[in-house]
Parts: C-alpha cells; sequence; structure tokens
C-alpha cells in the first residue's frame, strides 16, 4: 500500500462538449478551477494541457484537454472535491465536459503494493 506522505498523481483526459471550445475552458481555468485547486489541502501541483491531436503513431488522438495534478493522496482528494471549493470546480467542469477519463497514477520507482485508489 502506498504509503501517506508519497504523493499520486491524478491525470485526466477528457473531450469538451460541441458548444464548447478551446477558448472557452481555458477562460474556465484561468477564473475558477486554477484558482480553486490552490485552495484545496490535497492538491500539490495543478496543470492543465491542451492535447495536441496528432500522436507519435501518426493517428489522431481521442482527447482535446489532460489535467495532471499531484495529490497528497485518493482519499483526500475525494474529499476535497466534495466540499467548497472542490465542489464548484466540479459542476463548473461537468457543465463543459462531455466526455472524461480520470486516472490515479503511482510512480514506479517507489516501493508500492497496491493501485493507489485502493
Amino acid at each position: 500500500m502506498i504509503a501517506k506522505s508519497e504523493p499520486t498523481t491524478v491525470v485526466a483526459l477528457f473531450n469538451l462538449k460541441p458548444e464548447y471550445e478551446l477558448a472557452d475552458y481555458r477562460s474556465l481555468s484561468l477564473s475558477v478551477i486554477r484558482p480553486g485547486m490552490k485552495k484545496m489541502p490535497s492538491v500539490i501541483e495543478f496543470r492543465d494541457f491542451a492535447v495536441d491531436p496528432n500522436t507519435m503513431a501518426n493517428q489522431l488522438s481521442d482527447w482535446q484537454i489532460c489535467e495532471v495534478i499531484q495529490i497528497t493522496s485518493v482519499a483526500e482528494f475525494r474529499r476535497d472535491n466534495a466540499v467548497f471549493p472542490g465542489v464548484e470546480i466540479v459542476d463548473a467542469w461537468n457543465k463543459v465536459v462531455e466526455s472524461s477519463t480520470v486516472m490515479f497514477m503511482s510512480d514506479l520507482s517507489l516501493n508500492i503494493s497496491a493501485h493507489p485508489g485502493q
């Protein structure tokens, strides 16, 4: 099991609803998401990126945007998403996001015996 002191990384890949553009998400990120993430005790670092549509395999990516979030623990991050400002971020995010996958990642250089979400 991951020790409490070992941070976890969250990777969220998502697409916007057809009525929203990347500029809309950027505005939302700068006004709500980034400032809110900075206030969440479980968030160590937050970064979001526009995904280049071209992949290394010369295929088109299935995703438009990627968020990479360094967190203290999955349990603490889930807790923070259920209260202000996390709930405000979740509500705003769900209004613009059509499809997504959110993954919890463990650093393979650490001595781990279970996935971070367990």
